[in-house]
């Protein structure tokens, strides 16, 4: 049994959608600066703010955003390094990942310290909200 003949128009009209969702994807995340190898196609993700905590910082102790740190996520499974962004203006930051358990880390530039890593639990077509914070000063990363 064959199948029947398709034309141009027919497998082009197939292969729209899905090329659009993976542009979309990948725009989304080149947007925050990751590596689209392991953009979510079903918009399964982390998103999340790098924040620093102290009362010096921001009036009546609320958190100030950390601007251009790096952020790093890796499968806690595979123990795989999947992408790195920084953090905007406000300290935001995302990834759109596959679902999985991950292990997010931040990392301070100027005094290349390193903030407590939290772990997140990516579900199918969610993104899972995130913060990492930090409390004034800074721990350095040299003894």
């Amino acid at each position: 049994m064959t199948a029947p003949p398709t034309t141009a128009r027919s497998r082009r009209g197939s292969l729209l959608a899905p090329c659009l969702l993976l542009a979309a994807c990948a725009l989304a995340t080149a947007a925050c600066g990751g590596s689209d190898r392991y953009a979510s196609v079903d918009g399964s993700g982390v998103a999340g703010r790098v924040v620093m905590v102290s009362g010096e910082t921001r009036p009546a102790g609320r958190p100030s955003p950390m601007p251009s740190v790096l952020v790093q996520i890796a499968d806690m499974e595979t123990a795989e390094y999947v992408a790195e962004v920084k953090t905007d203006a406000e300290g935001r930051f995302a990834f759109g990942v596959a679902p999985g358990r991950y292990t997010i880390k931040a990392i301070v530039p100027a005094r290349q310290a390193l903030m407590t890593p939290v772990i997140a639990t990516v579900r199918r077509g969610k993104v899972t909200p995130v913060t990492i914070s930090a409390e004034a000063p800074l721990p350095s990363a040299s003894p």
